[in-house]
């Protein structure tokens, strides 16, 4: 599987699991949507589903997605297991609470955990091994 089918899959994981965990989410019927993942009633939301960064403690974001973070109303970080028996966790980040940070030669911020609310588990064991 390529770099980007792996990317392109755990997006969709992410999106399905925040779908199935709030009851009134929506998600958009465009995949290439640039405004937003989906609603929450009125509300706008965007997923993110990465691994943690252990050496900086958060999740890096690059340029190309700052438009999409900065003008929704909710921003949901999908985190992915290190281990197949940890459960699937779910944090909302917030815009203004990261730094600009420089990642392989990329500019992007870094938004780091410790600045998020953590928001619960996801049960569903077979999705984390996934």
């Amino acid at each position: 599987m390529t770099r980007a089918n792996t990317t392109v899959t755990l997006g969709m994981l992410g999106e399905d699991i925040i779908f199935d965990m709030f009851e009134k989410a929506q998600k958009t019927d465009d995949w290439y949507d640039s405004k937003k993942d989906g609603t929450i009633g009125k509300k706008t939301y965007e997923v993110k589903t990465f691994r943690l960064n252990n050496k900086y403690q958060g999740i890096f974001i690059d340029r190309t997605q700052f438009k999409k973070i900065d003008e929704v109303d909710i921003r949901f970080w999908v985190r992915v297991p290190e281990q197949t028996s940890e459960k699937v966790r779910i944090y909302e980040f917030f815009a203004d609470k990261c730094y600009d940070f420089r990642m392989n030669g990329t500019s992007g911020r870094m938004y780091p955990i410790e600045n998020m609310d953590y928001i619960g588990e996801y049960p569903d064991l077979d999705k984390a091994q996934e």
